[in-house]
């Protein structure tokens, strides 16, 4: 055999046993941030009682989360539900969003001042009354931002609702106000 057919042969050869292969070229996805529900919020999501007779001001805390594509900056928001508590008018409030740069994933937190909330949501805490409070993580703006330092809507979605409509990932607690506020 010539030279030349060895040569045609051998590489047809690599060819057929898979040593050559040209893959699919994959793009980054872009996923959404995450958190560790288990080790990252405080407290411990679901049921939380605020005591309104020693000041009803509770911590919420967001530690262990982050974003698969690291270079990315993430925005964040408090949003509490209070139609739970009866609150018809704007029954939804939304701190205005802040950003956290690719490396400084520092701890996030939010000081719930239960007696010391404007009306008409003072009006609602009322021993055993509850109310929703999320915190909103996002790896996108959020559509409504405001210069206030709270915002109303009378829509649940629009505080999630994020420049491409992707939205978010958000913890959730339930808080049930136990006393009463002290003027």
């Amino acid at each position: 055999m010539s030279r030349t057919v060895l040569l045609k042969l051998s590489l047809a050869s690599l060819l057929l046993t898979g040593c050559v292969y040209v893959g699919p070229i994959e793009e980054e996805v872009d996923s959404l941030p995450y958190f560790n529900e288990f080790t990252g919020v405080n407290p411990s999501m679901g049921f939380v009682e605020v005591d309104l007779s020693s000041g009803g001001t509770q911590e919420f805390t967001l530690k262990d989360y982050g974003d698969e594509n690291e270079e990315q900056t993430l925005y964040h928001r408090m949003v509490v539900d209070y139609r739970a508590a009866g609150l018809t008018a704007n029954p939804i409030s939304a701190v205005s969003p802040k950003a956290i740069e690719p490396g400084r994933r520092e701890s996030i937190f939010y000081t719930f001042p239960a007696c010391s909330l404007p009306k008409p949501y003072s009006d609602v805490l009322v021993d055993g009354k509850t109310i929703d409070l999320y915190l909103i993580l996002s790896d996108e703006e959020f559509s409504y931002q405001n210069q206030n330092p709270t915002q109303s809507f009378s829509d649940f979605s629009f505080p999630f609702e994020t420049v491409s409509g992707r939205g978010g990932v958000w913890v959730h607690w339930t808080i049930r106000f136990t006393g009463s506020c002290h003027p």
